[in-house]
This record gives structure tokens, sequence and C-alpha cells, in this order.
């Protein structure tokens, strides 16, 4: 397992262009646009937009809700390379050959159980040498001022 300093560092240090990638959890795509400037073949985006939902930054401060309806509304006509999917990650993930992706960026349900189904899915469908990625594995305190923790570790 590698740790990064920041997901921005991740993308610089591991992706390659032309590469086939998957961003499960995509919130407002703000970090969709950072993988795609990795110059991807093809990045397939999903997520549920569903509800108003709270988020804090990449690091956990700054929380704010969003109406994830209306974030959908100026994502779903992204063009290339984005391949935008509105669903569950469990249910667009196995319509994907296994070992179709060279990487996987996983921040979708931050509950154990639901972290840990992304996890093995997408295990099967990253090729073998490929990359499976993630952010909110825990609460950093070093960066997260905001006192609230949502989830994964146990």
């Amino acid at each position: 397992m590698y740790y990064f300093p920041t997901r921005n560092d991740m993308v610089r240090a591991i992706l390659k262009p032309g590469w086939t990638l998957a961003e499960v959890g995509v919130w407002k795509g703000e970090f969709a646009q950072v993988l795609a400037a990795s110059c991807p073949r093809e990045l397939v985006l999903m997520d549920p937009w569903e509800g108003k939902v709270m988020s804090g930054n990449c690091d956990g401060n700054f929380p704010e809700v969003a109406d994830l309806e209306e974030v959908y509304k100026g994502i779903k006509d992204w063009k290339d390379p984005y391949v935008v999917r509105r669903g569950y990650s469990y249910n667009i993930l196995p319509e994907y050959p296994d070992n179709y992706f060279d990487a996987i960026y996983v921040d979708g349900d931050h509950s154990f159980e639901g972290c840990l189904k992304d996890l093995e899915l997408a295990y099967k469908k990253v090729k073998p040498g490929g990359w499976i990625m993630g952010h909110d594995y825990g609460c950093n305190f070093l960066k997260c001022k905001t006192a609230y923790c949502f989830g994964v570790v146990q």
C-alpha cells in the first residue's frame, strides 16, 4: 500500500496517458477533472447523484450540502474522455469485463461494508498490475479540522 500527501500527488505519481480509468463516487466532479488531466483514453464516472448530501473538501474541511440532482444536470453531458454513469457502483462495475480498467479510484460509499464491496468489485475489474486508489479511508486529523469522521476504517 502506498500513501501520498494528497490525491493530486497520487495521480501525478501513478496515472499514465491512454489509461482506462473509473471514479467511484464523483460528488461534484472536481476530482474527475484532475483524473482527466492525466489524459485517459476513457474515464468512467459512477455516482447515484441523488438527494441532498453533505461533504467536506478533500481534507474533510468546509462541509457543504449539495443538491446532487442539480450537480448531475451539470455533469451528465460531459464528453470524451468522460463516460457518465448514474447509479451505484455495485450495479455498474459488474457491467464491465474483468481486467478492464488500468486504475479505479474509490471514494463512494463511506460505510465499511459499502467500501469493502467497492474494493472487491474493483479488484476484479482492474488489470493485473493495475491500481486501486482511494480516499477517505480514515480521518487525518492533521488535515481535517472539522471534527466529523464519516467512516470506513474498522
